[in-house]
C-alpha cells in the first residue's frame, strides 16, 4: 500500500516475495440478520464512494465466501520465523 500512497518512501525498495491472496476479515452480524439486504447497504455505500476514497481505502466491493474459504489463511502460530541477521 505504501507503494501506491507514499512511493517516495518505496522507490529504493523492492519485492522479494509476495503472499498468496487471502480474504479479508468477514463482516459478522447476528445469525437472524438479512445478509442480502446488508450485503446490498454495504455494496451501495461502496459505490456511493468517489473512486479516488475507493482506492485509497481499498474497497472495491463485497464478495460473498463461505466459512471453509478461510481454511488458506496460515495460523501464524505454526510458522516459526527467524529475522535474525547473520554477521557478513
Amino acid at each position: 500500500m505504501l507503494q501506491i500512497t507514499a512511493p517516495e518512501l518505496t522507490a529504493a525498495l523492492r519485492v522479494l516475495d509476495r503472499t498468496d491472496p487471502s480474504p479479508a476479515l468477514p463482516f459478522i452480524t447476528a445469525q437472524h440478520a438479512d445478509s442480502a439486504r446488508l450485503r446490498a447497504a454495504l455494496e451501495a455505500g461502496i459505490a456511493a464512494l468517489e473512486p479516488t476514497d475507493q482506492q485509497a481505502l481499498r474497497l472495491f466491493g463485497v464478495v460473498e465466501m463461505q466459512a471453509s474459504d478461510y481454511r488458506c489463511v496460515a495460523d501464524p502460530t505454526s510458522v516459526a520465523v527467524d529475522f535474525s541477521i547473520s554477521p557478513a
